[in-house]
């Protein structure tokens, strides 16, 4: 074959190839055209039906969930200022994620969760921090969740939250952790203490269900002590004088926590008292 016909050959090939990328962008550009067309169509009617429906307008707010850090005026206080709750205000012209970003700005709320229920009521779900501990500075009483968050006061916290013991520098303030290396072991042991479970005769058995923690102290040397309280519904929550006293080395806390979990289940369920003073890295038992 001649090379005038090979390279008649070659630009005819180049030639369909082009033909080819031409019909395929104008299908690509009649398909985003028809797309946006339909997005158009779409939004005018959801602004005509929806946004601009007096049968929407917004009566009722809807306040749901673990309120007991957060009253209800906060919030209300808070959708007020971001005009939620002005006169005749459509129900689809509240933005859910803006308005849960503001509210999830309050120190105490952990998450929202906000759902409009046709016709007139907006829905918001709300989870707020635990309250894990309280501490005491300058005789005053704070409230800290298990991330180190300070949280508003609220009324009652004190009567079941244990006290720890904690280095604070600097000014407290709301939402802020108050988190240090030298309080970090207090903080990995009321995350750990709650969540530490033993299975023993196919049951879970969890610490918390055999003694509270009453108070929490870091000794000189590092060791975290422990005043621990026995759990029941007459139970007074009270340091008495024969409750646990237990040691924790703070150099190897998980393990050192693991063990004293474990004796202290493992007695309880063999029916042994434990009213005496423990080391929870040789689980040796002294009389207090």
């Amino acid at each position: 074959m001649s090379r005038s016909k090979l390279l008649a050959k070659r630009e005819e090939k180049l030639l369909k190839i082009r033909q080819q990328l031409i019909t395929s962008f104008t299908w690509l550009l009649c398909l985003a055209m028809v797309l946006g067309t339909l997005l158009l169509l779409v939004s005018g009617m959801r602004l005509l039906l929806l946004s601009s429906n007096p049968q929407f307008t917004l009566q009722n707010i809807e306040i749901k969930g673990n309120t007991h850090i957060t009253p209800d005026e906060i919030i209300y206080a808070q959708l007020a200022e971001m005009e939620v709750l002005e006169n005749k205000i459509n129900i689809f012209q509240v933005s859910p994620s803006k308005l849960r970003e503001k509210l999830e700005q309050n120190p105490a709320i952990q998450e929202v969760l906000i759902e409009r229920v046709l016709p007139n009521t907006l829905s918001i779900s709300i989870t707020e921090k635990q309250a894990r501990a309280q501490f005491v500075v300058d005789g005053k009483v704070y409230l800290v969740s298990s991330d180190s968050t300070l949280l508003p006061y609220g009324d009652n916290q004190q009567a079941y939250l244990p006290l720890i013991a904690i280095k604070v520098d600097g000014k407290l303030e709301l939402g802020k952790k108050i988190n240090t290396e030298d309080n970090q072991a207090v903080f990995d042991f009321l995350s750990y203490y709650d969540s530490y479970a033993i299975r023993r005769n196919g049951e879970t058995f969890f610490p918390s269900q055999i003694f509270k923690v009453a108070r929490v102290r870091q000794d000189p040397k590092g060791d975290l002590v422990l005043f621990l309280k026995q759990s029941g519904i007459s139970d007074d929550f009270k340091i008495a004088r024969h409750n646990v006293l237990l040691k924790l080395d703070s150099s190897e806390l998980a393990l050192s926590l693991e063990r004293a979990c474990t004796f202290l289940i493992e007695n309880r369920l063999a029916g042994k008292p434990i009213n005496k003073y423990i080391d929870a890295r040789s689980h040796r038992v002294f009389v207090e």
